[in-house]
């Protein structure tokens, strides 16, 4: 190898390595040499609490999410929306069931936290199989 051609190679080397890590930290970080401003033009996530009225539970949820929330819920007890809501004013209390399942949510998710389970794996469905009563209590045919 010439003289010139061995000052080129750990030149060469070095540009690569430099470059590999640029990339590995752009992808671990999520950041973008071409875009440093893609932070100020993300948009802002509507809630659930500021997109439907009478949000009590769900309030950080993304508004994107909470119908397809629904769905799991009255999937997993084999109900129709208005099993828990009035139909034509979903903000309203009057159906004891809405109370009732606040306060199931807020238990499935108090487990979550205390067990620490992943991506919260505790459902509605666990217990209540498509039942409006949850299913195999204790004492009782599973």
């Amino acid at each position: 190898m010439n003289n010139s051609a061995s000052k080129v190679a750990p030149i060469r080397k070095s540009l690569i390595v430099g470059w590999a890590l640029c990339l590995t930290t752009t992808l671990v970080l999520g950041v973008s040499a071409a875009a440093p401003h893609a932070k100020q033009h993300r948009q802002k996530v509507v809630t659930a609490a500021q997109k439907f009225k009478n949000i009590k539970v769900f309030k950080s949820l993304p508004a994107s999410q909470l119908l397809p929330m629904m769905r799991k819920m009255s999937g997993s007890l084999g109900v129709s929306c208005d099993f828990c809501h009035v139909a034509g004013n979903f903000a309203s209390d009057a159906k004891p069931a809405k109370n009732k399942a606040r306060q199931m949510i807020l238990m499935t998710a108090g487990i979550d936290k205390q067990y620490r389970t992943v991506e919260n794996k505790v459902t509605c469905f666990m217990c209540h199989r498509g039942k409006t009563e949850p299913v195999g209590q204790p004492g009782g045919e599973m």
